[in-house]
């Protein structure tokens, strides 16, 4: 849902919150949330057994029998709390949950199924007194609910009004309550057990979503094999479109699902629709205004679009949540690169490599700002260390080149040239091959005499170092070989 249709929303969310205080206006109420309009409001137990006849079927018998199962197993003597910690741990009892607060009764009212109305149920207390029970003892998440039980005595209450909660309005009462209560799914399902619950809740989410992460899995595993490349890109934009599928179907179970929102969004990111990476981005942020790893993907969409202010902006939301978040230094340090921040992209990259010596990227990236400013020595102990650390790492055998070439090392720097442009050949990075063809080009028509002509230095560098795989335009062959761009490398997006 966009920034606008949510806007449009809030006369309605007034309205329905209008509407449950003004019908608890009258008395003094507890509450209950539905994600669904229900038959009964019912106990689980009741709705085990409802095909039974009611008549002949007596639900206090049936659950004093649990009872005595259950005393076997709990040292705990009060009949009452012994059910409580059943209800706690998924059992089935005659207790129906009701809370004081009517905001946590519209949370559930809202929380699950999604396709479908939920209602909210208005008890007033006066008419239940004696059914109502509170444990002495009770769990975290009994609290944080502002949790009270009904027990009835035929298993179902005849509350005494229902507002009906929209299918529409579920998602945006989720983003208030959060927003503006601190009522959202971390603090409602807050202990192990709550956990589990809400894992039940969203099984069908669950599902689509990891189904979602093995076609990710399995590109990943595509990307690593040899192939050609109009293949490889077929193979991985399928992957990538059914990894899409079940994270939108996941959203539609559940469209409260941050981690969904964030993994959508790398995939449309990974196929170049950044915008709408960002967007999916923005929704796991609304949903989760913590989820440091949402920030950092977000900004690393908006480099991508060349908004390095707005990208910077993000991964300092993410390190102020992480501290100690190597990736997200590592990339704001990018950002700052691409403005010519160089000082302060140095930081970064010395920060990046504190927290993480092991990362290639970084070392790599610290040497081409070494490099900018002059500092080659330092920049080439930079590359150094980003092959040892990842020898296979042709964007750092390149500026290391490009390096020794500037101070005039031309046959050290032939050797970085040709390694790089055998790694990118076979890592099917074509424009760096291209580039690395031109710089041994560079090299090898060096010793040319430069009173010849513009033609005969074309021609020479036509037939030196092997066939040229782009144009053979002189001006785009010339801005090739003068070039002496630094290949910027960063870590894969945070999941």
């Amino acid at each position: 849902m966009s920034a606008s249709e949510r806007q449009d929303k809030i006369p309605d969310i007034r309205a329905l919150i209008q509407e449950i205080e003004e019908q608890s206006s009258d008395d003094d109420y507890i509450y209950r949330g539905e994600p669904e309009n229900f038959e009964k409001v019912s106990s689980s137990l009741y709705r085990q057994y409802r095909d039974i006849d009611v008549e002949h079927f007596n639900i206090e018998v049936v659950q004093k029998e649990i009872l005595n199962k259950a005393k076997e197993y709990t040292r705990e003597t009060d009949e009452f709390e012994i059910l409580a910690e059943l209800q706690h741990h998924g059992g089935k009892t005659n207790l129906i949950d009701f809370t004081i607060d009517y905001r946590i009764a519209l949370f559930f009212a809202c929380d699950g199924s999604h396709d479908k109305d939920g209602r909210l149920i208005l008890q007033r207390r006066e008419a239940i007194r004696d059914q109502i029970r509170r444990p002495q003892n009770p769990a975290n998440r009994v609290i944080a609910q502002k949790s009270v039980f009904v027990q009835p005595p035929k298993g179902f209450v005849e509350p005494d009004a229902e507002i009906n909660v929209s299918k529409d309005l579920k998602q945006p009462v989720l983003n208030h309550l959060r927003k503006y209560h601190g009522i959202s799914t971390e603090t409602i399902y807050n202990d192990l057990h709550g956990f589990i619950k809400n894992q039940g809740i969203h099984q069908s989410a669950y599902t689509a979503f990891y189904a979602a992460r093995a076609s990710s899995d399995a590109e990943s595993r595509i990307r690593r094999q040899r192939r050609s490349e109009v293949t490889m890109n077929k193979t991985k934009q399928d992957s990538y479109e059914k990894a899409m599928t079940h994270y939108t179907r996941a959203l539609e179970l559940n469209p409260n699902f941050a981690d969904a929102y964030n993994y959508r969004g790398v995939v449309k990111a990974n196929l170049g629709r950044y915008e709408e990476a960002i967007a999916d981005f923005e929704a796991a942020i609304q949903i989760n205004p913590h989820y440091a790893d949402a920030y950092y993907n977000r900004g690393n969409a908006k480099d991508s679009l060349g908004r390095h202010e707005a990208a910077i902006a993000d991964y300092d939301a993410a390190i102020r949540l992480d501290s100690q978040d190597a990736d997200a230094y590592h990339n704001r340090g990018v950002a700052r690169e691409s403005l010519g921040q160089h000082e302060a992209a140095m930081a970064d990259y010395d920060k990046t490599v504190e927290l993480r010596p092991d990362l290639a990227d970084a070392y790599n990236n610290r040497g081409n700002v070494r490099s900018e400013l002059g500092e080659h020595n330092s920049a080439l102990a930079d590359y150094d260390r980003a092959i040892k650390l990842k020898p296979d790492f042709a964007e750092a055998h390149s500026n290391r080149g490009i390096t020794k070439q500037k101070l005039g090392r031309n046959e050290e720097a032939l050797t970085d040239f040709r390694r790089a442009l055998t790694l990118a050949q076979q890592q099917e990075n074509n424009e760096l091959a291209r580039h690395m063809e031109a710089k041994i080009k560079d090299i090898a028509i060096s010793s040319v005499d430069p009173s010849s002509s513009s033609d005969r230095t074309l021609n020479a560098l036509r037939s030196t170092a092997g066939a040229w795989k782009g144009t053979h335009d002189p001006e785009t062959l010339k801005q090739a070989i003068s070039s002496d761009r630094l290949a910027v490398s960063r870590p894969r997006p945070k999941l």
